[in-house]
């Protein structure tokens, strides 16, 4: 049934407060990002213009991740009946694991990326919307881009 499956992606009622959700949430993590120095972020490609890695890593990894990560796992999760905390700390579990070779011997930017995967989860189940969560994800990946090429 058509009713059983969340309705992530149909929920527009609700635009303005998703997005403001999901901006709010976004400056708050880039403002707690602006503290993680890695060795990934100092590590620039600079073959790579601005403008492609902007787009690539801001904007399409962020959002591929989301409908992946809160979308589909999560979705699936709850679909199943799991614990709604529980779902989202495995839906959690699996976005760190998807990053900790990015940031393998990082344990502050492996625990960064686990709590925001857990309030990325958390507000697509209060707001029964990916938008929350796909603005601060972008406004996180943009802000790492634009330390990372400053």
């Amino acid at each position: 049934h058509k009713d059983d499956l969340p309705n992530y992606f149909l929920n527009i009622s609700n635009f303005i407060e998703n997005f403001i959700y999901g901006l709010s949430l976004g400056v708050i993590f880039t403002v707690l990002a602006q503290n993680i120095k890695t060795e990934y972020f100092t590590q620039g490609n600079e073959s790579q213009t601005l403008l492609i890695v902007l787009i690539f890593s801001s904007v399409q990894i962020s959002i591929g991740e989301e409908i992946v990560f809160r979308g589909f796992i999560l979705g699936n999760l709850r679909k199943a009946n799991i614990n709604v905390w529980n779902a989202i700390f495995v839906q959690a579990i699996l976005f760190t694991l998807l990053h900790v070779t990015r940031y393998f011997g990082d344990w502050i930017s492996i625990g960064f990326v686990f709590i925001s995967a857990l309030v990325a989860g958390y507000i697509t189940l209060k707001q029964n919307s990916l938008m929350p969560a796909m603005i601060m994800h972008v406004c996180v990946n943009l802000s790492f881009v634009l330390f990372m090429h400053s």
